[in-house]
Formats: C-alpha cells, structure tokens, sequence
C-alpha cells in the first residue's frame, strides 16, 4: 500500500472516529437521563404512595379523634344541659314559692293598710265629732228619748241619773246641761275607744307596715292623743275657731297616712312606684259620714268603757 493511500486510510478512520465519539457520547447522555428520568419518576411515585399512605393514616387518626372529641362534647353537653335543667327547674321553684309568698304578704298588706286606714278614720271621725259635732236637743226630750238616746251610747242608767232626776222633777234646764256634759265625755270616750282598737291593731299587724307609713300612723296617733287631751279642757271646747283649726290638722294628718299607704301599695320590687289609678283617685273633701255608718264591727261591750 502507498503512503498515500496509507494516509488517506488514517484520515478515513479518524474522521470516522471523531464522528461516532459524539454520537457514542449523544446516545449515552440519552441512556443517562432516560434512567435519571425514570428513576425521578420512580422516586416520585415512591413518595406520593409514602403520602397518600401518610394522609390516609392521617385522616384516619383526626376522623378517630374528631369522632372521640364529639362524644365527649355531647356528653358535655348532655351534662351540662341537665345540671342547667335542674338547677332551672330548683330556681323556678323557689321562684315560685318567693312569688307566692310575697303575693300573700303583698295581699295581707293591702288588708291590713284598708282595715288600720277604716279603723284610724273612724277615731278621727269620733274626735272630729266631739270637735264639732252638734248636741242634741235634750231640753226637748222626753224621758223615752232620754232612756234611748242613753241605750244608743251604751250608757248606763245610773251614770245619768242627776240628769233622769232633774227630768222627772221638771227641772228640763239642769237635765240639759247634765245631759250636755255627760254627751261630751261619751263622745270623748267613744272617740278614745275607737282609737284604741286602732292602736291595737296597728301592734298587731306592725310587721306589715313599711316605714313610711309607720311614720303617718305615728302622725296620726300623736294628733290625736293630742285632740284628745286638750278636749277635756273646758277653753278648747268652746272656742270654735280653735276646733275647727284643730279639725283641719286632724284631717291633714289622715290624709297623710292615706297619700303614704297609697305611695307603699303602688311601690314595684325595683323601688319605683307603679301607675295605679284606682289609688290615685282623690276623694272630694266632703262632711264625716255619721257615726253609725261607721261603727266598728266589735260587740257594744267592748265599744264602750266606763265613763269616769
């Protein structure tokens, strides 16, 4: 062989060469990220079945502690809603039993406040009627009437018997002027046992009373310890402007005591007083109604005392 040929033979075998070396690297960096490629995706799979195992076990466990935490919620609840329930129906009882307690309290007071008003209006009235209440014609009487007017005022025959002595010897002036004095110290006396059968009552039922109104009835009483002692006194009975002045604050008194109950009946737990409008009507200032009308319901023996 020629060295030309021999020449031309090498450069033939190393262009071949050098042409297949970057064809032989070409197709091993193929075969290289090929197998990277499907080890990749290898790895990701590996590593979504690691989730999907993980999550599983995951939602098992929070679906498992979920379910134990609802339970124990509604148990919870179950108990506490029975505790609630229980402890409701306790309150509601005793609820109950103050709302009737004090529905009977608030009842006996509203009793109590009419019949200690009634009682203290008939002492006032019984003193208002000594004040300026008119005397009877006793000149005029005869000595039927004498005996029925002393059997009306539960006197006894022999507390009057100057009076019946005089009649029946024909002296009418001296029976008259007897019978004058013995008729003021029955009203005294019948005004004094009226209000002692109130002060009585006003101690008996003294629990019932709110402040306010022990304060008026304390007014009311003192008034009329006061009337009551300065109408035995013979300069008070006949001074008429004096009486009618003490008349008036005898009225101003009871009319305290009624606007005080009136104000207590309408008061509300919360300490405002409630719109009562059957308490706040105002009475027209009118004459006493006459005495039978307001006699108290106790027997005549123990109406009336002894006249001294």
């Amino acid at each position: 062989m020629s060295p030309e040929t021999l020449q031309i033979a090498v450069l033939i075998a190393a262009g071949a060469v050098i042409a297949i070396v970057p064809l032989l690297i070409l197709l091993l960096a193929s075969r290289i990220r090929n197998a990277a490629h499907e080890s990749t995706h290898a790895a990701l799979a590996q590593a979504t079945r690691q989730h999907d195992k993980s999550l599983a076990e995951f939602t098992r466990q929070y679906d498992r502690s979920l379910a134990e935490s609802t339970r124990m919620y509604d148990r919870s609840i179950a108990d506490f809603t029975r505790q609630h329930e229980r402890a409701l129906a306790e309150l509601a009882a005793e609820h109950k039993r103050i709302a009737q307690q004090f529905g009977m309290y608030s009842q006996k007071r509203h009793e109590v406040y009419a019949r200690l008003y009634a009682r203290y209006r008939r002492a006032t009235h019984d003193l208002s009627a000594a004040l300026t209440g008119n005397v009877p014609e006793f000149q005029k009487f005869s000595r039927d009437d004498l005996l029925g007017y002393l059997k009306r005022r539960n006197i006894r025959e022999r507390e009057a018997a100057d009076a019946i002595g005089s009649m029946d010897r024909g002296d009418l002036f001296a029976m008259g002027k007897l019978m004058t004095k013995l008729h003021w110290r029955v009203t005294l006396r019948d005004a004094n046992a009226a209000f002692e059968r109130a002060r009585e009552f006003e101690a008996l039922n003294e629990m019932y009373l709110s402040d306010a109104v022990m304060d008026a009835v304390g007014n009311v009483r003192r008034q009329v310890e006061t009337l009551s002692s300065s109408l035995t006194r013979e300069q008070e009975r006949a001074d008429q402007a004096r009486r009618l002045a003490k008349q008036d604050e005898l009225h101003s008194s009871v009319a305290s005591l009624l606007h005080a109950m009136r104000d207590d009946l309408r008061t509300g737990a919360d300490g405002r007083p409630r719109p009562r409008p059957e308490l706040d009507r105002t009475p027209a200032r009118a004459v006493l109604p006459a005495r039978t009308g307001l006699a108290d319901k106790a027997p005549p023996s123990q109406a009336a005392g002894t006249i001294n």
